[in-house]
């Protein structure tokens, strides 16, 4: 148990913290990413409405190009602000900057056709190349974007287009570093919190492991200290029937201890259900198995006057564990038989879904249930209508052992309303 509680509580903690340390990761990337991109930008604007040369700047200056007011304003550090005023963007450049920035740009005419580049700006680029990149931008339909390892921005001009490419292998490689150090973080981060978290929750879990331990051994300990007087009030009811006859009295004090020894039965099962060994898995014939467990059901849904039916798929094997699988087929069939609506059916099906998984369901007709109804039917104990349970003698805690056995075999169980009535789905 305790062991268990350990595991749960570290898996928690880690997805926790990844889910955390992923939001900050593509975070801090992505506004990285759009700082890098906005001033790849300003640049281009900046040479685009230049006529594709970089423009010369000094402190507090006011400088008009095509479509843009600039600002220019000298700063204590040496640096030159330029704000944009129409666009409200700005770059922070030094004397330096302009021969910093790699770029070239190529104009072309109205047909397309290139009719002007200037290289000199840039190195790595010959005119072949620099012809090549206008086309294929050209052709991508784009007014801005990334080529290769160029930001490009496309604008028109009187005879046709003026297309500039700046370099951003730097800015690239400067956020490739930056992305991989966030996620050397990250994991360094997440082995670093598995060790602690791994030295902590033993104690963390401990006291809850030890309320559980104490409630299942109390559940144990007050069924075996029941069963006892319990034996020995049937035994008295019976001297007492030996003395003075049959009575009324007597019928309900025999009714009575039977109801309670089988609600000990059933708690002593769901205190079984949460050990961690009470399920041996072995594989068995799955289809055999579910039509023994409803067989008795046959004569019980026929003497109240309601209709069984099967629909069984042959020759399905299960690996599992076969008496706690027919517990729960018959757990279904019970419920079925009890609160299926007079002249009702009951029908049990068996099949493999197309993705080779075992569906099994228990279908009778009755009154549709409210959502809250449906979702609360596996609660421990809860009755949908009470005075029915009482008419059908129910405890209310007969699907939660179902959904139990279901979940130790790690399959899902659920109730749903269809045409007619309800049914309830495991899937294995």
């Amino acid at each position: 148990m305790v062991k268990r509680l350990k595991r749960k509580f570290v898996m928690t903690s880690m997805l926790s913290l990844l889910a955390v340390l992923v939001f900050l990761s593509c975070t801090i990337n992505f506004l990285f990413d759009l700082q890098v991109n906005k001033g790849a930008d300003v640049i281009l604007t900046l040479i685009s409405e230049n006529n594709g040369k970089f423009p010369e700047f000094e402190p507090n200056m006011e400088v008009k190009l095509k479509n843009h007011e600039i600002n220019v304003q000298g700063k204590n550090d040496g640096t030159i602000n330029v704000n944009m005023k129409n666009s409200n963007s700005n770059i922070n450049i030094t004397a330096e900057t302009k021969f910093e920035t790699r770029y070239f740009t190529l104009f072309t005419d109205k047909n397309g056709d290139v009719s002007q580049m200037d290289l000199t700006s840039v190195a790595a680029i010959d005119r072949e190349n620099a012809e090549s990149y206008a086309k294929a931008v050209l052709n991508s339909g784009k007014e801005s974007g990334i080529f290769k390892y160029y930001r490009f921005m496309i604008t028109d001009t009187d005879n046709g287009k003026m297309i500039v490419f700046l370099d951003c292998h730097d800015r690239i490689s400067t956020k490739k570093q930056v992305m991989a150090l966030s996620l050397v973080v990250g994991a360094l981060c997440l082995a670093i919190m598995f060790v602690i978290v791994s030295l902590v929750s033993g104690k963390v879990v401990k006291q809850t492991a030890e309320a559980i331990e104490s409630q299942k051994q109390f559940i144990t300990d007050a069924s075996h200290e029941i069963k006892t007087p319990l034996a020995i009030i049937s035994a008295n009811a019976d001297v007492l029937e030996l003395e003075h006859g049959r009575s009324e009295w007597l019928d309900s004090i025999r009714n009575q201890t039977t109801r309670l020894g089988e609600l000990v039965k059933v708690l002593l099962t769901l205190s079984k259900m949460s050990e961690e060994q009470s399920v041996v898995f072995r594989e068995f014939n799955l289809s055999k198995t579910a039509t023994e467990a409803f067989e008795p059901f046959y004569v019980l849904a026929n003497s109240k006057g309601k209709k069984t039916q099967t629909d069984i798929q042959e020759g399905i094997m299960y690996n599992g564990d076969e008496e706690y699988i027919k517990q729960m087929v018959s757990i279904l069939a019970d419920n079925a038989v009890k609160y299926a609506s007079e002249n009702g059916t009951i029908k049990l099906t068996l099949k493999k879904t197309a993705l080779n998984k075992i569906e099994l369901s228990v279908f009778n007709t009755c009154d549709p249930m409210s959502q809250e109804q449906l979702y609360r039917l596996f609660d421990r104990f809860y009755r949908a209508d009470s005075s029915r349970n009482r008419a059908t003698g129910g405890y209310g805690i007969g699907l939660s052992i179902a959904k139990a056995i279901v979940e130790k075999h790690r399959g899902t169980i659920k109730a749903e309303n269809i045409d007619g009535g309800v049914i309830f789905t495991a899937k294995l």
